[in-house]
C-alpha cells in the first residue's frame, strides 16, 4: 500500500517537474504576477547549479526516485520524459548521441529557458 502511495506521489513529482519546464514559455500566454516569475528567475538560475552538486540530476529527479522505490534505476527525468525532444535537438545540432551531448543539451535548454525569463522580465513588458 505504502509503495503504490509512494509511485503515485512520484508521478505527482514528475508532473510538476514537466509543468515547471513549461513555465517559461507559459509566462506569455498566461497572466503571472511578476514577483513570481523574479523567483522563477531564480529558482530556474540555480537549478543548473545543483545539477554540478548532485551529478547532473535535478533534486526533483531524485525526490520522484526515492518516492517510487527506483534505487537502481538512474535515469533521469530528462532521459525518461524528455529524450526524444532532447534527441531531436541532438541531431539539429549534429551532436553524437552521448550522455554527455545529451548533458549539453539539457544546459543549453535550461539557459534558453532563462533567456526567455529574462527577457520577459526586462523587455517584454
Amino acid at each position: 500500500m505504502l509503495a503504490s502511495i509512494g509511485l503515485y506521489l512520484s508521478y505527482i513529482v514528475d508532473l510538476a517537474h514537466l509543468i515547471l519546464l513549461l513555465i517559461p514559455v507559459s509566462i506569455y500566454f498566461v497572466k503571472i504576477p511578476r514577483i513570481l516569475i523574479i523567483f522563477m528567475l531564480l529558482i530556474s538560475s540555480l537549478v543548473p547549479v545543483t545539477w554540478y552538486f548532485l551529478g547532473h540530476e535535478c533534486l526533483l529527479t531524485l525526490l520522484s526516485r526515492k518516492l517510487s522505490g527506483r534505487k537502481n534505476n538512474n535515469i533521469t527525468f530528462s532521459e525518461n520524459y524528455l529524450y526524444q525532444f532532447y534527441y531531436g535537438i541532438m541531431k539539429i545540432l549534429r551532436y553524437d548521441n552521448t550522455y554527455e551531448n545529451f548533458n549539453k543539451v539539457i544546459f543549453l535548454h535550461w539557459t534558453i529557458n532563462i533567456y526567455i525569463i529574462w527577457f520577459y522580465l526586462f523587455f517584454y513588458k
